[in-house]
């Protein structure tokens, strides 16, 4: 029995990744891969609990769009519509650094083309996970299809601490070579033309809070955006 579950735990550690990246459940494969290991070695002697134990988490997260794992990532959002963009290319920039509280804990950018007809252009950093302290710029680059309707960008952020953004830029080439900034924010206002969330339904509002504040390293205003595990 015992043997058997650590094949079928091999074969469904792919599935689980596969799954949280599509529904964006941005934390949740980590987090429940370390928590099976951690019952698997506590429960060594009793295998059939392990298995139980394991396809009911599996089950949560595989057919549950946002599940147990929504509270352990949040996200804010900004909305620029494609017109007049329309099979350019994109590039998107933006400071970033990190103070977590965990080994998860992480900011990233985001960068969505919103389409009616198909899947758009989706990036998330999802294999980039900024944890320094230290400001860095980090940028994704993407294409807006010809039917797109809007490009949303976004700060990502996942498990607790204080994450921390600045100068977001995002440029389009109108012609080979040549770009030009349809968008910048330093926050040295307000967050207006942000919310939380996606752009869309409800994923990505969570327990998380935005706020602006004076930064002492970069010595300006800068998106603060805090939450606990």
């Amino acid at each position: 029995m015992q043997g058997s579950f650590f094949v079928y735990w091999k074969k469904m550690n792919v599935l689980i990744k596969y799954r949280a990246k599509t529904y964006n459940i941005f934390i949740g494969y980590k987090f429940l891969r370390n928590y099976i290991n951690y019952y698997l070695k506590l429960f060594k002697m009793n295998p059939n609990f392990c298995f139980t134990f394991s396809v009911l988490l599996i089950t949560a997260l595989c057919f549950s769009k946002a599940g147990t794992a929504q509270d352990m990532w949040g996200s804010w959002a900004h909305k620029i519509p494609a017109k007049g963009y329309e099979g350019k290319r994109f590039r998107m920039e933006a400071q970033v650094r990190s103070e977590g509280t965990g080994e998860t804990s992480a900011a990233r950018l985001w960068a969505r083309v919103d389409n009616p007809n198909k899947d758009g252009f989706f990036e998330n950093m999802n294999d980039r996970p900024v944890q320094d302290s230290d400001w860095s710029y980090h940028n994704i680059e993407g294409f807006i299809d010809a039917a797109a309707s809007q490009l949303v960008i976004g700060a990502l952020v996942t498990s607790g601490g204080r994450f921390y953004y600045d100068n977001f830029k995002v440029e389009i080439e109108m012609e080979k070579g040549k770009w030009i900034i349809v968008f910048e924010e330093d926050f040295e206002k307000d967050l207006k033309e942000w919310t939380a969330g996606i752009g869309s339904g409800t994923d990505g509002i969570s327990q998380y809070k935005a706020s602006t504040l004076q930064d002492g390293k970069n010595k300006s205003k800068v998106l603060l955006i805090e939450g606990s595990d």
